[in-house]
């Protein structure tokens, strides 16, 4: 009963325009207060030497890219005329900025302020989004704006709301705030951008950074123009029976057939859009429409290595369906707002994996060159023929290059580490702190009663040991939420050498107790620990990961069925030796596997990791099992291949 009320309340407010926003149960903190660590650190340094430094090294449309004199009019306003640049510019800055407060680095926070100060600087209340040289009260403005895309300038808007959000964050730069307010406090975007999704999406981290009227309002606005159908968003409504019959379709046929866009970039930022509705005003049925997007395409799109199928657009997974990577860094910006928000761990399970294996396949070691698609079975660097809309024109899309043609991985792929750097420890409703996500790092996290700050020793995922040590604590009783991952059957958990209990005994019961004493507490995959902590203390974790197998059908092309073997979130594959990143130095053959009898006798093994890390094909990490045939078969996780086999045929 009380459901269906909240659900009445918010609805009413919804369609009077009345923000009501739904609480979160974390929330990401700024810029800067987790810093990775050990393996993890390498890894941030090299993007740092490679992409995310050094962009306009790649592509003059970086170097152009919100500088203040590219002030793109009329038909450069069209997304491949001109405004890409924007686009582009707001992914690199959106992660530039994240790493170079994690890294603690000059040279990056530099590059950010310069990068970022044209907008900042020139930003005012007549803007059209962030486009500070287009005035929304000139008639001709707008006539050039919609004819060449206002699709485009609002999804440059707000893409470009995170940078900002998060340079304010980190700096305070009032600067910044006021122009989060100009571009996003007022709700003429509803009226003219309503179907475009990272608007809203932006609006909402801007209204949390800012807590203004405005966008709140605005916020309102959209959610009531998605609640009656005043928008033509596809994904405002949950997917529709019949619709897992189209997952055969190519992009061409797709838009012969006008079904809804399934590209992927579109599908995440579509979903944060919803559930930017829901957050907005706390109506249950935009929360319960994106919950059954994400069953589908879990269920139906995903494949092995965590991120769903996205070679343009999403359907069955196979050994030879990719994903994009400027979806990956879409997906996974979109899983963690689902992590903070509803503080379910089974949002963190998704990203880990996706960030343990695909995160590392979309680049070299170098952080040079990327691919475009990557493939479960990269057996060549070979062409993936699903990007055209006549679906017959190839590129090089799963060849590591320095850039591909169209530009937005190449600027995309900076935005995948930092996101998940930040969103590893978050600040909880209750006054707490929350171990969200799992690698070596440092945080600092002011809450209610003080400072927290830890330092997490750890090779995970690389090893099931994770070591907590508290360096400050506030003052009085404080919440510690730990995610215990759901692929683990028995976690372990101590404190200073004490055992604490890892699964409830009793709900009720340990409830109760857990007000009078250090007895934790469970709900949604989280262990919670409430107590005065000390500095010096320690929470010693382990996870133990035991060998998976998993039968995947492809129905895409083969129709047929392949094993996928994992320990807990690390995919193993079979690794080819490389003469370099796109060719083999061995004869390529796939084995067939049983997935009945794969495991019997199966050895995970690990030792120390090499310094510095750089996700070597020699990986300290190894899965030991028996192919169909009987002959041992070595494996490595996903994310230290290059040439690859992930997905293995299952012998007949």
């Amino acid at each position: 009963m009380n459901r269906i009320l909240v659900t009445m309340v918010s609805s009413l407010a919804t369609l009077a325009g009345v923000a009501a926003f739904a609480p979160d149960a974390m929330s990401v903190p700024k810029p800067g207060a987790v810093k990775p660590a050990g393996w993890l650190r390498d890894w941030s340094l090299a993007a740092a030497k490679g992409y995310t430094g050094h962009m306009t090294d790649v592509d003059e449309e970086f170097v152009r890219a919100w500088r203040e004199d590219f002030t793109p009019r009329g038909k450069k306003l069209n997304w491949w005329e001109g405004t890409w640049s924007c686009e582009g510019g707001a992914y690199w800055f959106d992660g530039l900025v994240r790493l170079a407060f994690q890294l603690d680095d000059p040279e990056l926070k530099a590059l950010a302020k310069k990068r970022l100060d044209p907008v900042l600087d020139h930003m005012n209340a007549n803007a059209i989004g962030f486009c500070w040289w287009l005035d929304r009260r000139d008639a001709q403005h707008w006539t050039e704006v919609r004819a060449a895309s206002t699709w485009m300038v609002n999804w440059v808007a707000g893409m470009f709301a995170r940078p900002v959000s998060a340079w304010y964050e980190a700096t305070g730069d009032a600067r910044a705030l006021k122009a989060l307010r100009e571009a996003m406090g007022t709700d003429y975007w509803v009226t003219e951008f309503s179907s475009t999704p990272t608007f809203p999406s932006g609006a909402y981290e801007s209204w949390r950074i800012t807590g203004d009227a405005g966008i709140a309002n605005a916020l309102a606005s959209f959610a009531g123009c998605l609640a009656t159908n005043r928008t033509r968003e596809a994904y405002a409504t949950a997917p529709t029976n019949g619709l897992e019959s189209t997952l055969w379709t190519k992009r061409k046929e797709q838009w012969e057939m006008k079904l809804p866009s399934r590209h992927g970039v579109f599908t995440q930022e579509d979903l944060l859009s919803v559930f930017a509705a829901y957050r907005a005003t706390g109506d249950g049925k935009f929360l319960e429409t994106v919950r059954a997007w994400y069953a589908f395409l879990d269920t139906r799109a995903r494949l092995p290595f965590g991120a769903m199928v996205m070679d343009e657009e999403w359907g069955h997974p196979g050994p030879g369906r990719g994903t994009e990577s400027c979806a990956l860094a879409a997906e996974e910006w979109s899983r963690i707002n689902l992590l903070a928000a509803l503080g379910e761990g089974r949002w963190g399970d998704d990203v880990e994996r996706a960030f343990f294996n695909a995160a590392p396949a979309m680049t070299d070691r170098a952080w040079q060159n990327h691919v475009y698609f990557q493939v479960p079975n990269r057996l060549e660097a070979k062409p993936v023929k699903r990007l055209s809309v006549g679906d017959t024109v190839e590129q090089t899309s799963a060849t590591y290059t320095r850039k591909h043609s169209p530009l937005c991985c190449t600027a995309g792929l900076n935005r995948v580490l930092p996101n998940y750097v930040q969103a590893m420890w978050m600040k909880t409703a209750d006054g707490g702190v929350a171990a969200a996500l799992y690698g070596p790092c440092t945080v600092e996290i002011d809450v209610p009663g003080g400072r927290f700050a830890a330092a997490e020793k750890t090779d995970y995922p690389f090893g099931s040991a994770i070591e907590i040590e508290i360096t400050a604590a506030p003052a009085g009783k404080m919440p510690l939420k730990l995610r215990l991952p759901n692929w683990c059957d028995a976690p372990e958990v101590s404190l200073d050498g004490t055992p604490l209990a890892t699964k409830p005994a009793c709900g009720f019961c340990d409830w109760f107790f857990s007000l009078f004493a250090d007895r934790p507490a469970f709900k949604d995959g989280f262990m919670t620990i409430t107590r005065v902590w000390r500095a010096g203390e320690k929470l010693t974790l382990a996870f133990p990961m035991k060998p998976r197998v998993a039968v995947v059908r492809d129905l895409d092309d083969t129709q047929k069925d392949f094993a996928c073997l994992s320990a807990g979130p690390i995919l193993f594959a079979r690794g080819y030796a490389e003469k370099d990143a796109n060719t083999a130095a061995e004869p390529i053959v796939v084995p067939e596997l049983d997935p009945k009898t794969v495991l019997t006798g199966a050895n995970l093994a690990w030792v120390a990791l090499p310094k510095p890390w750089d996700w070597p094909l020699a990986s300290p990490m190894t899965l030991e099992v028996k192919d169909a045939a009987g002959k041992p078969l070595k494996l490595v996780p996903y994310g230290c291949t290059k040439m690859r086999a992930s997905m293995f045929p299952v012998a007949k």
